[in-house]
């Protein structure tokens, strides 16, 4: 919903491994957020900017080969 402040994180799970996540957040007008990454984790906090359904995009942020296991947590948002 409009205004709403939504938090998304992305963490991995279990023995750290080459998996290196990264998160993006795209709007339903097509606006990009922006994107996070981190070691282990990643956080990206946004206010939307309009009502609709937003894309939430999880990648790895390295070019390295490697697989691991992640949680995906998305908070504030609405139905």
């Amino acid at each position: 919903t409009k205004g709403n402040i939504v938090k998304v994180t992305v963490a991995e799970t279990g023995t750290n491994t080459d998996f290196v996540p990264m998160i993006q957040v795209i709007g339903p007008d097509g606006t990009n957020y922006g994107y996070s990454w981190g070691d282990l984790s990643a956080l990206r906090q946004i206010t939307a900017n309009t009502t609709g359904v937003y894309k939430v995009v999880v990648s790895r942020a390295d070019s390295f080969d490697g697989t691991g296991h992640y949680s995906l947590v998305v908070r504030g948002a609405t139905k």
